[in-house]
């Protein structure tokens, strides 16, 4: 099946959230949890670019990179912190499979690494628990949202 660029880059955006996620909210990175969840998410970027040529996997890599920090900047910018970050990611990609705009492939690298990120022990769970940080990082979802719709990206989705 094709998949235009475009399509390539938008299933890189989620594994580069989390890989944020894992890389400015895990205590120790050279945890043995820390670098299994480092390796499903390269795994899945793997699985992404299955079938382009090494030139075309690292021009796909700069772009959806570039869309990433792009996306990324008001949230340094306000020091928002790695936990919420990661809920915001979460209702994100929930939007984004609520609507069928991005499909996650049950027991997939992609799918391990966001269950073990969002399994019910994990710190990002614990928030959505305070209804102020719920409500705001589902706000701040459809925020990230329309700034990748502004970008060009999931312009099928609808931030509500």
């Amino acid at each position: 099946m094709y998949r235009s660029d475009r399509h390539i880059v938008e299933a890189l955006l989620p594994v580069r959230f989390l890989a944020s996620v894992v890389h400015y909210g895990v205590a120790d990175p050279n945890a043995d949890d820390a670098k299994q969840l480092i390796a499903w998410l390269k795994a899945a970027e793997a699985e992404i670019v299955a079938g382009r040529t090494d030139g075309e996997a690292v021009k796909l890599a700069r772009r959806s990179w570039s869309a990433y920090d792009h996306a990324m900047a008001p949230y340094l910018k306000e020091e928002a912190s790695c936990a919420k970050f990661g809920l915001i990611v979460f209702y994100l990609l929930a939007l984004l499979e609520e609507q069928g705009v991005y499909l996650f492939t049950p027991r997939s690298p992609f799918d391990q690494a966001q269950q073990a990120l969002y399994g019910p022990e994990g710190t990002i769970v614990e928030l959505a628990n305070i209804d102020a940080v719920d409500v705001s990082a589902q706000k701040q979802a459809r925020r990230l949202l329309r700034s990748l719709q502004d970008m060009g990206y999931f312009p099928e989705a609808v931030a509500e």
